[in-house]
């Protein structure tokens, strides 16, 4: 199964992943590809990206693992990995107020400018914060299986943040449960792998 978590940068995906990987199920059955990581060599350019980020969610995938997948989920290339992928997916959008997305944009520019990180990690962080707004509008119209607001992170976000791994914890049941069959979107008609 794939957990796609989408959202507008600063929404809080990092955050919920992290909580999933250190407080989700035991034994841990996730493994993380987060776009993120990709675009840390300025070498690479957007096709190079993508084609690594793609290859290591099929070689999971492939492995039997349940992959978490960050990015903002307005990526037109997302279509062609759930096709060339064929496993079930399970999205859960991630978000906060645009406000807060800024905010919290702006907090890691000024801790990357502070730890020295390259150049090219500085400008990642500038030009979200600039589109943060058409971001935010582009995934907040993704049809999720379950969305989470992060506009508060306080006391009350661990109950939300245990709630979400709940109904993820059972979808991952589900899907396994049901191995020789894809599920399609989250209507939960059964669809026969070729």
């Amino acid at each position: 199964m794939i957990l796609n978590l989408v959202g507008p940068p600063g929404g809080g995906k990092t955050t919920f992943r992290m909580f999933l990987e250190r407080y989700g199920s035991s034994p841990p059955i996730w493994s993380s590809v987060d776009i993120a990581d990709f675009r840390v060599d300025p070498k690479l350019d957007e096709n190079d990206i993508w084609d690594k980020m793609t290859r290591k969610v099929k070689k999971l995938s492939k492995n039997g693992k349940h992959v978490i997948l960050e990015t903002s989920g307005t990526l037109w290339r997302l279509a062609e990995l759930w096709q060339e992928v064929n496993e079930n997916l399970y999205t859960v959008l991630v978000t906060a107020s645009i406000p807060i997305c800024k905010t919290r944009l702006s907090k890691r520019l000024e801790n990357a400018r502070k730890t020295n990180k390259a150049k090219y990690i500085i400008q990642q962080h500038k030009l979200a914060y600039r589109y943060i707004d058409e971001e935010k509008k582009l995934s907040d119209r993704i049809t999720p299986n379950l969305c989470i607001d992060t506009t508060n992170l306080d006391a009350k976000m661990l109950t939300v943040f245990l709630t979400a791994e709940r109904h993820i914890k059972q979808a991952v049941e589900f899907f396994d449960r049901y191995n020789g069959a894809r599920v399609i979107g989250y209507n939960n008609l059964l669809e026969t792998k070729k």
